[in-house]
């Protein structure tokens, strides 16, 4: 079977659906998984064994382009060619994880003759089921969205024996993750707690100075090194929380997601705030400590049996204690 998933954004999303591709890999190895993605999250699913071929759905550029007449005529050209490409894989079913009007589209131009998707009361716009002609009810028991995510594939009459997430392995990328924690002396011997301080909203940050006092701490725990992990654009975050640490952490602005993945591959502990990497870790069954406040976790948070969420009591970052968290991180190391 030729089967597309369609889940453009973002990347903790994307990691949750990845236990839909791989349940299609799962029951018939020789299905032919497409992905259609945005260009920034696209990494992820290269060099990732649970997919076979990446399409790119520009929808943040061709909301750009369409402000003048000159780029609104560049998206129909690239619509007219993204068209012709989904029409030539000749899929059999196409899967709208996103329940979004923009992904609907998308689910429509691959010319699947079985178009999956949520029913109008479950999709995140409820327009979008207009789209499919399968619309499924998530099960009363389904509560994370990994399990919503695993119910589109009724339809299709796909168990679901396993639930787990594959990640890309890049050679160079882990290759540079190992050579970095030797020359900062890190040996097999040592304990790896990895602290995620940055995240897209501002509301959902545990504050600088807290991750600070949290490593501050760490660091006097036997065996345990450090590390600070930031992505590209975030070295200004990494700087507030490595300031007054005098070298005891260490620092690494990653470069791109298969480079995020590969550090925390090496780690013993991870602690981060509702963001992409957060997810990652657990999907790696790393053991994990998710920081939340206005988001509740049950529904999106990170999934897998390693995960422990630390809620604030007030909703503000702020008022999750130090002393709270360390006391879960040490019970995670012992």
């Amino acid at each position: 079977m030729r089967i597309a998933i369609v889940r453009l954004t973002s990347l903790g999303d994307l990691v949750h659906t990845l236990s839909v591709a791989h349940a299609l890999r799962l029951h018939n190895p020789d299905n032919y998984i497409v992905w259609i993605v945005e260009e920034q999250e696209r990494t992820l699913l290269l060099n990732n064994p649970a997919v076979d071929e990446v399409v790119v759905g520009p929808a943040r550029s061709w909301r750009r382009q369409l402000r003048t007449p000159r780029g609104a005529v560049q998206v129909l050209r690239e619509l007219k060619e993204l068209n012709d490409r989904l029409r030539a894989l000749r899929l059999d079913v196409a899967i709208d994880v996103q329940g979004l009007l923009k992904s609907a589209i998308f689910t429509l131009l691959t010319h699947a003759p079985v178009r999956i998707g949520f029913g109008r009361r479950y999709a995140r716009e409820p327009l979008s089921s207009l789209f499919t002609n399968h619309r499924v009810t998530p099960p009363p028991d389904a509560v994370h969205m990994v399990e919503w995510n695993l119910s589109l594939l009724k339809p299709l009459g796909i168990p679901v024996p396993e639930i787990a997430f594959p990640l890309p392995h890049v050679p160079e990328d882990e290759a540079r993750a190992s050579d970095l924690l030797q020359e900062h002396g890190v040996t097999p011997q040592d304990r790896v707690v990895t602290l995620i301080p940055a995240t897209r909203r501002l509301p959902k940050q545990w504050p600088p100075a807290s991750f600070r006092e949290l490593a501050e701490s760490l660091v006097r725990e036997p065996q345990a090194r450090i590390l600070l992990l930031v992505g590209p654009g975030e070295e200004r975050l990494l700087q507030l929380v490595a300031q007054g640490l005098d070298g005891r952490a260490i620092p690494i602005s990653a470069t791109s997601i298969s480079e995020v993945v590969a550090f925390l591959r090496r780690a013993h502990l991870v602690v981060g705030n509702d963001t992409g990497p957060l997810h990652l870790a657990a999907a790696l069954g790393v053991p994990t400590i998710g920081l939340y406040g206005p988001t509740r976790p049950e529904r999106n948070g990170p999934y897998g049996p390693q995960v422990r969420v630390i809620q604030s009591p007030t909703e503000r970052m702020e008022d999750i204690r130090v002393e709270t968290v360390l006391e879960v991180a040490k019970e995670w190391l012992r």
